[in-house]
């Protein structure tokens, strides 16, 4: 169902609903994909309305690094209500104070450092590794909270970091502490859970280790003891939410085994309330849940999520009640219309839209060789799927990121910001096209457009595969790729 007229609710009732849920404030844009629903929407009342001009360019930020294969920025960033963005990024090879898992701290007005650190200096002799998870910015303590992944450089030994840095808005480079640290990979977003008072309670992160070893981890604020959830299963991008299912707080997050996992908050959490399976979706398998968890503050009883599918056919968009979370199994999915896969996170508009990218790999030279944005109508009812409407973008390059959404009640438009994870100067006919782009949805129409998409110079290397945050007090978006370029638009 499209929502054509705003849902009217009392303020006593918003104000209910903002405590209950724990959603983050909207000035800022704290975590992936804004706040802890994981449902990147740009306030519908913000003063400074993202970049919707054909004309939009980039501002470029250079990032320090001691280059290698896998440096850059991999992540999301997040931005306080300040307007200083937070990125963590691989820099490289550790020498000395070069190299290494950074952070890098950017006012958005004026598009320049703050300062850049170093947060890893307790392998000097380890190569650099994939950096993906994206940090949780918890501003009323100031303080920062992020996962590193390093490995050895004949890739036989992968562990993980888990800091805290407190002290993040101030002029001078803050020290990093290490909380915690163990074998294998973290690639999740950290979530957080915040009480009644708006007070972080608990941050949350997966780990992934490629033989089924990973775990999903609890920890109190400013401290490294962990409550452990061990599965036999394996956590690669997928991040949590928590939702409220009779009056009881759940954490739930997915698994490459392709299940959702339904976790108590506090004391019980390494002991899952309930294990929902994924059926087959039309003769194809659910594959790995590798999106996180989203639901959104108009669709209370309901959350969405991709899983990749099979191999090379489609992935899978879900919808799954609240309720239905504490169920058995579950076949409330529709087959993406993109051939490939998908690893994006969801995102419902304040029209009741939702957006989902896909991304195609070559099976002969592993590169990703196409991908689509594609629009589908969110269902009011558990026994209705959701809808696909038309496709946004299909193109040349692969969408493994989350789409952010503002929404246009004067137009009824929304505008889509998202990237493509390519490295242009390696396609077959190279351009200077760039990763970040907007399109434009008519609601009415169901027609979509490119508003912008900047012809500029485009480094080697530019793969982007995380997407875009949105600033409250500039009105930029802003991404980062493997180029360790920020891009400021």
């Amino acid at each position: 169902m499209i929502k054509t007229k705003r849902k009217l609710l009392s303020v006593a009732i918003a104000i209910a609903l903002v405590l209950a849920l724990s959603v983050a404030a909207l000035a800022a844009w704290p975590s992936f994909q804004n706040d802890n629903t994981n449902n990147g929407v740009i306030p519908e009342n913000t003063a400074l309305p993202p970049p919707i001009a054909s004309t939009t360019t980039p501002t470029t930020i250079s990032l320090s690094n001691n280059g290698a294969q896998y440096s850059g920025v991999d992540t999301a960033t997040v931005i306080s209500s300040g307007g200083i963005a937070y990125t963590l990024y691989n820099g490289g090879p550790v020498s000395g104070s070069l190299g290494g898992a950074r952070l890098q701290a950017t006012n958005v007005a004026s598009s320049s450092t703050v300062w850049n650190i170093q947060i890893s200096t307790t392998q000097p002799t380890v190569s650099d590794a994939f950096i993906l998870s994206t940090p949780y910015l918890d501003e009323p303590s100031d303080t920062l909270y992020l996962a590193t992944t390093w490995h050895l450089p004949d890739y036989s030994t992968y562990g993980w970091e888990y800091w805290m840095v407190p002290g993040v808005s101030g002029s001078s480079a803050p020290t990093p502490q290490l909380l915690d640290s163990g074998s294998g990979q973290a690639n999740t977003p950290i979530s957080g859970y915040l009480d009644a008072d708006d007070e972080l309670q608990y941050i949350y992160f997966g780990t992934y280790t490629g033989a089924k070893t990973g775990t999903y981890r609890q920890y109190p604020p400013a401290s490294g003891a962990a409550t452990v959830f061990a599965p036999k299963d394996d956590f690669y991008y997928a991040g949590a939410t928590v939702v409220t299912i009779e009056e009881a707080d759940y954490v739930v997050f997915g698994g490459d085994n392709g299940l959702i996992y339904v976790n108590p908050v506090g004391a019980s959490f390494a002991t899952p309330a309930n294990t929902l399976v994924l059926n087959y979706i039309q003769g194809t398998a659910p594959g790995a849940v590798r999106s996180s968890i989203m639901w959104s503050v108009d669709y209370l009883d309901y959350v969405f999520f991709t899983s990749q599918g099979t191999p090379q056919t489609a992935g899978i968009l879900w919808q799954v009640a609240f309720s239905d979370l504490l169920g058995s199994s579950t076949s409330n999915g529709v087959l993406l219309q993109g051939k490939g896969s998908t690893t994006s996170t969801p995102v419902i508009s304040d029209f009741g839209v939702v957006y989902v990218g896909t991304y195609y790999v070559d099976p002969t030279t592993f590169i990703s060789v196409s991908g689509t944005v594609e629009v589908y109508s969110a269902s009011a009812s558990p026994a209705i799927l959701p809808k696909y409407l038309t496709t946004v973008y299909s193109g040349d390059d692969g969408v493994q990121s989350s789409m952010i959404v503002w929404s246009d009640w004067s137009t009824l438009k929304d505008y889509i910001y998202f990237t493509t994870n390519v490295d242009h100067t390696q396609d077959p006919t190279p351009s200077a096209n760039h990763n970040g782009y907007c399109y434009a949805f008519d609601i009415a129409a169901h027609s979509a457009s490119q508003v912008w998409n900047p012809t500029v110079a485009t480094p080697a290397g530019s793969y982007a595969l995380q997407g875009f945050a949105y600033d409250s007090t500039t009105g930029h978006v802003i991404y980062g790729d493997d180029s360790d370029t920020l891009y400021i638009f």
